[in-house]
């Protein structure tokens, strides 16, 4: 796992290109916690109808959050597609699921994110569906009952067993898991309730059913002690690079 700063990022995205093979699977992981009127600094990157998006938030800090999220992602897209950040064109499956324009992704990149409190996760792949989640760790004291209602019979038994192995973050590792697997797959982003078994477990393990004639594998990852994060990739034969940057207020001032 590699650490560095937002700068860093900005500065690499002037010259450098980000190459990835189709047995790598790159994952980045923000913390950010700038002053929010930094957040304007992204604001460059975007589209014109996500500036316009960016507009229409009631609170400004919901807006500006958005703006830097956005921000990130097509500052990262760019790099792996030698496409402006602003120029970067999506193109949604049925239930939602973005993808980049197919006539200008030479390169085949696949692309997921996923936040939750100051935690932003995208993940990057050649040639595979991806998907990502991450879910800030807090106490939740209907717990169980979240899990029996959520979880398939298989699911939740192994909910319960992780509980027995004193596993703390039993409920936040299966459902990012779940989560992961249903973005990548592009079930459920419209809120459907998905029934599949999802065989997650600590390591890598073969999701089953196989959808759509695809094998899916799922991972949980450990980056951040306040969060669990799960990654879903198609098929087999990847490794995971993960790199970490910490966005705050000083760092945001050298661009």
């Amino acid at each position: 796992m590699e650490n560095v700063n937002i700068a860093e990022l900005i500065e690499l995205s002037e010259s450098n290109v980000f190459n990835i093979t189709k047995y790598e699977i790159h994952v980045y992981y923000f913390s950010i916690q700038p002053r929010l009127e930094e957040y304007d600094k992204f604001y460059r990157f975007l589209s014109e109808d996500e500036k316009e998006k960016s507009r229409k938030y009631r609170f400004i800090k919901d807006a500006q959050k958005y703006v830097v999220r956005r921000g990130i992602i097509r500052l990262l897209l760019s790099k792996y597609t030698g496409i402006a950040p602003k120029n970067l064109e999506y193109e949604y499956s049925k239930k939602g699921k973005p993808t980049l324009k197919t006539s200008r992704n030479s390169n085949k990149i696949f692309f997921n994110l996923s936040y939750s409190g100051e935690a932003l996760l995208v993940t990057i792949a050649s040639e595979r569906e991806v998907g990502i989640d991450v879910e800030q760790i807090k106490e939740l004291p209907e717990e169980g009952l979240l899990a029996k209602k959520f979880f398939s019979a298989f699911e939740y038994k192994r909910y319960l067993h992780m509980k027995e192995q004193k596993d703390l973050k039993a409920f936040y590792k299966c459902w990012t898991c779940k989560e992961a697997y249903v973005k990548a797959t592009g079930m459920g982003l419209t809120g459907d309730y998905v029934e599949e078994d999802i065989q997650f477990c600590e390591e890598v393990e073969t999701v089953s059913p196989v959808k759509a004639g695809k094998r899916w594998m799922l991972k949980n990852l450990s980056i951040s002690h306040d969060n669990a994060v799960a990654l879903c990739v198609e098929g087999r034969s990847w490794n995971t690079i993960i790199r970490c940057f910490h966005i705050d207020e000083a760092n945001m001032k050298k661009f």
